[in-house]
């Protein structure tokens, strides 16, 4: 590892004009973060070594995230602290906390999803003709799975709401 830390993460991103991000061009982990390492056989985030770099340092526990949405930025302007439930609540808040089938490890397509939360049919058959476990099952039907498409996460985060203002 030649030259300072400083040095090798600048050396690795470039930035993108019309949006002010600064995209990681070196190695990354399968999400689209960047990485670099910090020491023989240990290496950090990209994104969080831009805020230690040019903001100071990350309280244990903190998140470092994404203002852009974009994983592999690593500009500090476009980035913030946040717990587990800033991330989280942020996530929910930009509509980006369910993908569906665009995910590539989706096992169910829309329509699936659809005909699994009307359907009155027992849910172990539904597991064994989709392929998938019952807790899956469970999980569409009570709206903890692909509330995106069964349109229960509206109705589960008002009750949530509600709750706490009672």
């Amino acid at each position: 590892m030649k030259g300072t830390l400083k040095e090798r993460f600048e050396s690795k991103y470039v930035p993108i004009p019309g949006t002010g991000c600064w995209i990681w061009t070196g190695a990354t982990v399968p999400r689209g973060y960047g990485k670099l390492s910090v020491r023989t056989s240990f290496w950090e985030y990209a994104h969080r070594i831009s805020w230690q770099l040019y903001r100071g340092a990350i309280q244990d526990g903190m998140y470092v995230c994404h203002k852009c949405d974009t994983p592999s930025c690593v500009n500090p302007d476009h980035l913030f602290i946040g717990s587990a439930k800033d991330n989280n609540d942020d996530m929910i808040a930009k509509n980006r906390n369910c993908i569906g089938d665009a995910r590539s490890d989706a096992k169910l397509t829309k329509k699936q999803v659809e005909f699994i939360y009307a359907s009155k049919l027992p849910g172990v058959w539904l597991s064994k003709e989709f392929g998938v476990s019952t807790g899956l099952i469970s999980g569409i039907r009570r709206g903890k799975k692909w509330n995106c498409v069964t349109g229960t996460e509206v109705s589960a985060l008002t009750i949530r709401r509600s709750a706490q203002n009672m």
